[in-house]
């Protein structure tokens, strides 16, 4: 697997233009639906939001959406849609590797969408994704099951091939969250030289008590 991270301006014009994507984010969105209780009047922040698909997709639950990223023209793609849709709760955040820009106890609902094997250490990331939630916040997470490191296409930037959702759920116990709970919130098809294979993507998440 690679240790360099992705460089993710250069794709953000068109990274809405693949079907699959677009399906993925509504899976996503829609076990969220069907799963996370999402606290009422809720400030919610999409971590590594990409274009902004999951939260377009969420958006008539929330109250206001801060989308995080590290790439500005993915945020320059959130803002144009915003205004395109006459989406008013959205703002955009560019942060950086220092996570303390995330703040603490801001959030009612923090959610993130394949994300998380772009990381080369999980625990830290989710401690600083936990310590901004408010008490009684939740934290969603989806990303690809642990796989044979068979899906990217292009592995740039891919340091983990996949995600073990229950190893997930064991750091989130540890970090001091509640009401764990988890599902396949979508697959992925993809052709490959042995025929069709099918990629799982689960959504995990939990609740901050304290």
């Amino acid at each position: 697997m690679e240790t360099k991270v992705k460089d993710f301006n250069t794709v953000a014009a068109s990274w809405d233009e693949k079907p699959q994507r677009v399906k993925l984010a509504a899976g996503v969105a829609n076990a969220i639906r069907e799963h996370v209780e999402i606290p009422a009047q809720c400030r919610a922040m999409e971590f590594g939001c990409g274009t902004g698909m999951v939260t377009f997709n969420l958006i008539d639950l929330l109250d206001e959406v801060v989308a995080v990223d590290r790439a500005q023209e993915m945020l320059d793609v959130v803002e144009k849609k915003a205004a395109d849709l006459g989406v008013n709760e959205v703002s955009i955040k560019l942060v950086d590797d220092d996570l303390e820009q995330l703040g603490s106890t801001e959030y009612d609902f923090i959610y993130s969408n394949m994300v998380l094997h772009h990381l080369p250490e999980i625990e830290p990331v989710l401690e600083h994704l936990v310590g901004a939630l408010k008490p009684g916040g939740m934290l969603a997470l989806s990303d690809l099951e642990n796989d044979d490191g068979s899906f990217h296409d292009q592995p740039e930037g891919i340091i983990q091939s996949g995600i073990q959702s229950v190893h997930l759920q064991e750091i989130l116990a540890h970090l001091g969250l509640t009401n764990l709970g988890s599902t396949q919130a979508h697959v992925i098809l993809k052709q490959r030289p042995d025929g069709d294979r099918e990629y799982p993507v689960f959504l995990v998440w939990g609740k901050r008590s304290k």
